[in-house]
């Protein structure tokens, strides 16, 4: 299991906005599974999330933008197992350990 405290597991149509996520044990932002659709993440600053700023896995169909992701432990923004047709526009990502957005 993730130790993240923003986790969206199989729920659509949220909106996480304007938050300071700061000092994770985990993601900033975790949405998984692919009922999770239409959600929008925008203007949250993300700082030190120990592995990934933003982990989307197996959703569709959310969007991802201006959110400030700095010193993740892992990738800033991450799409993994069929993360399909996400739009992901006009983040800004400093200093991750691995690559910026895969």
């Amino acid at each position: 299991s993730r130790l993240t405290p923003n986790t969206l597991d199989n729920n659509n149509d949220n909106d996480i906005i304007n938050n300071i996520i700061t000092d994770t044990t985990g993601d900033g932002i975790y949405i998984a599974g692919s009922s999770s659709t239409g959600n929008y993440i925008a203007n949250n600053t993300i700082y030190q999330a120990s592995q990934y700023g933003i982990y989307v896995t197996g959703s569709d169909y959310n969007e991802i933008t201006q959110n400030n992701i700095t010193d993740s432990g892992n990738r800033g923004i991450y799409l993994y197992n069929y993360a399909d047709y996400n739009n992901v526009t006009a983040n800004y990502l400093y200093s991750t350990d691995h690559r910026a957005i895969d």
